[in-house]
């Protein structure tokens, strides 16, 4: 935003100084203070400045999620639709919370319909800050409904969603660029085009699925640049053929996957750190997932100007070249951290999920009262169906995963299973804090019944509610 040097609070817009709205703010703290905030808006959203250390410049910030968006109408309307125009004209309506939805009905027609407010603004697609002082730069309302992507009934006989680019290039919105990478996606498909009908049990392996397509992708490339070196030592060598018989499945109780995950972070470093600095490539590295897509786009444009060093100008490193050295520098890694014993050397030692209650960093509190659950040895990664996800700045401790899952069965209702990774009350002292852990942690599943009576045979505690009696 141009600012009036004369006001601080106006700011320029098609030719006039415009006041800011400004709202004072009174935060009490857990101490018991009080601390007072101002917060500008313009009429695009919040100046958002102060928070993200821009210096002096003022920038405001124009988000889906303040624009008008009728959940409760989406919700509604989607309890009572009885085909898929019904089901359309629901979700049209469901803007400010970016949702792929799923569509079925009893004559046997399927869809997914991608809800969510794209707007409509220009140069929409190129990185980086819009001038404020005309409304060129202002969005023009959100892309209608009809124009959103969606499939119904598709060739394939199934809809999927992991989070991936739903359309091509060729869709004329630009509907942003940070997918997850195509692997899960592409193996879910896999899996569904492995056989013309599938039951619950399918369902249940493809939900739990830990073969990661970004490792059968990439340890090629590996074997091939470390199987190079020779001068490798015998525990180089050792890993080296551990890694050329290994099918690519991220297992807890193998050390495959740990040396793969180790290399790939490796890479990070030696593929960008020397041009970024260390300082910019930790805040990127550590605080965001963007450096896979970085090694998503080096693998397919191995000649790309990441791979040279920038501090060594007498030579020019090759892709080959930085795989070799992260293969060395992950050995030494793992050797520091494991020791020399590759039997010790397992993925889910370090990839463990930890279920850690708020009070829980309290070690006195966690001990009375068993806060928290874990750690778990656990296998997938963020690649694989089953998204055992790590943060990069604290690897391997999972902290991402499926929130819940579900299998329905539509022939009837009530063998339909589900489970969630805790259980249904957050209160330490209840039967059912935690109680799913077991379930979800061994794969397994409980009945999700629907039917009345099958809801009524399974009540362990029930409330009534009344109207308050007027006197």
């Amino acid at each position: 935003e141009t600012v009036n040097p004369q006001d601080t609070n106006q700011y320029l817009f098609n030719g006039n100084w415009r006041n800011m709205e400004i709202r004072k703010e009174n935060i009490r703290t857990k101490e018991g203070t009080e601390i007072e905030r101002i917060n500008r808006f313009t009429h695009r959203g919040p100046v958002v400045s102060s928070f993200k250390g821009f210096g002096d410049k003022v920038v405001s910030m124009h988000w889906s999620g303040d624009e008008y968006s009728n959940e409760m109408r989406t919700v509604y309307l989607l309890n009572h639709a009885h085909n898929w125009k019904d089901f359309t004209n629901a979700v049209s309506t469901f803007l400010a919370v970016s949702q792929n939805i799923v569509y079925a009905d009893v004559s046997g027609n399927i869809g997914m319909f991608y809800a969510a407010g794209i707007p409509i603004r220009k140069e929409a697609s190129r990185l980086g800050f819009r001038p404020g002082d005309t409304d060129a730069y202002d969005w023009k309302g959100f892309v209608p409904s009809k124009d959103l992507p969606y499939v119904f009934n598709p060739p394939s006989g199934y809809v999927a969603s992991a989070n991936n680019r739903p359309v091509g290039d060729d869709f004329p919105w630009f509907i942003g660029r940070w997918f997850s990478l195509p692997y899960r996606y592409d193996r879910i498909c896999q899996l569904l085009d492995s056989a013309d009908k599938m039951n619950t049990d399918d369902f249940r392996r493809i939900q739990t699925d830990e073969t990661s397509l970004m490792a059968k992708e990439i340890l090629p490339g590996i074997l091939s640049s470390a199987g190079q070196d020779e001068n490798l030592s015998a525990l180089e060598k050792q890993i080296l053929d551990t890694l050329t018989s290994w099918d690519g499945t991220m297992l807890a109780n193998q050390s495959a996957p740990l040396v793969f995950e180790t290399i790939y972070q490796h890479l990070f470093r030696l593929l960008l750190a020397d041009e970024m600095g260390d300082t910019l490539f930790r805040k990127y590295y550590e605080e965001s997932s963007m450096p896979k897509f970085a090694v998503y786009a080096v693998w397919r444009n191995p000649c790309s100007a990441w791979c040279d060093n920038v501090n060594t100008p007498d030579r020019k490193e090759t892709l080959a070249d930085i795989i070799r050295l992260a293969f060395h520098q992950s050995i030494d890694t793992l050797r520091n951290l494991l020791g020399e014993d590759v039997s010790k050397w397992k993925w889910g030692e370090v990839h463990t999920l930890t279920l850690a209650h708020p009070l829980g960093k309290v070690a006195l509190l966690d001990k009375l009262f068993n806060l928290n659950r874990g750690p778990f040895p656990t296998g997938g990664s963020y690649h694989t169906v089953r998204p055992y996800s790590y943060s990069f700045g604290t690897p391997f401790a999972v902290n991402h995963g499926a929130s819940e899952r579900h299998i329905f069965d539509l022939s009837n209702w009530d063998n339909s299973l589900t489970v969630i990774p805790t259980g249904n009350s957050g209160i330490p002292g209840s039967p059912f804090y935690c109680n799913q852990t077991s379930l979800y942690i061994s794969d397994a599943y409980h009945p999700d019944v629907f039917s009345p009576e099958r809801v009524r045979g399974k009540k362990m505690v029930s409330n009534i509610f009344l109207p308050v009696q007027s006197k």
